[in-house]
């Protein structure tokens, strides 16, 4: 990744929109000015320029920014765009027959990615706009657990082919770390009183016993969950302590957190903050990944990449007040 580049460099895509996500959070946190007006001034740019919304879940990123960034940005502008993503993933969506959104026109799958750019999405702008948005977002959520999630590990694969029924070889880590997020991303927005919250609880709590009974004794999680040989991945790792800390923090894992989860936290904490190198980059985190066997997941390069430095922020945002 460029050091240093100028805000107009940065795309919306989904990596970037992540990295912009953490670090317009972590301004927040450290009250650090800079950073964030370095966020508004891409954001206003993008704006103006106009943000591509289109058929791939990629593409629908900067919604991960409300309703924080409508602070920092003109109102006009912000509720227009808000406004047309959140008609166009509701509307124009590609999805199958039960209503599962698909990934992209060229792949035209289901993929456990497009459960976080399009249920916390949904939850952020419809909540920001004041529109209904809990039935579509755990549609998403719950739709694509029932393909790729296995019922007695409670872990996900990363993808199925929607015609052909091909499917991704073993529990790739990012893609739970995915889900891991998007429950704690939905977690402050879905109201209390939501006659299934209790059943969006429980998935809560079951996800985070499976992924903390896959933790390596050093911290962090293998990018093949349950394969011993596959190395230690950083943006997993960094989604996982993300999920597990909100969830505790607002109460979802209450019964769960002095002999699991807790432990956990501390763990994940001590072994991300070797992941900064002498540079400042957050290091190991693996590439671009597109389905496959899970020989290929474990060959896949590492380095520093913008999703990566996004999930470090948005788990050290949540952590800050008890460690970073």
């Amino acid at each position: 990744m460029e050091r240093n580049p100028v805000p107009t460099r940065i795309s919306t895509n989904w990596g970037e929109s992540l990295l912009m996500y953490g670090m317009f959070m972590a301004a927040r946190a450290l009250g650090d000015d800079k950073i964030g007006d370095y966020v508004r001034s891409w954001f206003i740019h993008h704006l103006n320029e106009g943000i591509p919304t289109t058929y791939y879940c990629g593409s629908w990123g900067p919604g991960l920014l409300y309703p924080e960034i409508a602070e920092a940005v003109p109102r006009q502008g912000i509720e227009a765009y808000a406004e047309r993503l959140f008609v166009h993933i509701r509307d124009k969506a590609l999805r199958n027959g039960h209503g599962i959104i698909l990934h992209n026109l060229d792949l035209p799958d289901i993929f456990v990615d497009t459960v976080y750019y399009s249920a916390p999405v949904i939850a952020k702008l419809g909540t920001f706009l004041r529109r209904e948005w809990t039935n579509d977002a755990l549609l998403q959520l719950y739709g694509h657990a029932a393909i790729l999630q296995d019922m007695q590990s409670f872990l996900f694969i990363h993808a199925e082919e929607n015609l052909s029924g091909i499917r991704s070889e073993g529990y790739w880590a990012r893609g739970n770390g995915w889900i891991a997020m998007t429950c704690a991303e939905l977690l402050p927005l879905l109201p209390r009183g939501y006659e299934h919250y209790g059943k969006f609880e429980s998935f809560y709590k079951q996800l985070a016993v499976a992924v903390v009974n896959k933790q390596s004794p050093s911290g962090m999680w293998r990018t093949i969950m349950e394969d011993a040989t596959s190395y230690e991945e950083t943006s997993a790792t960094a989604m996982f302590l993300f999920g597990l800390q909100r969830g505790k923090k607002l109460g979802a894992l209450n019964g769960l957190l002095e002999d699991l989860i807790e432990p956990s936290i501390g763990r994940a904490v001590q072994a991300l903050e070797k992941k900064i190198n002498s540079e400042g980059k957050i290091i190991d985190v693996s590439g671009g990944t597109l389905p496959n066997k899970a020989k290929v997941y474990k060959s896949l390069p590492t380095g520093e990449y913008t999703w990566g430095t996004g999930s470090w922020l948005l788990a050290a945002c949540e952590t800050i007040n008890e460690k970073w």
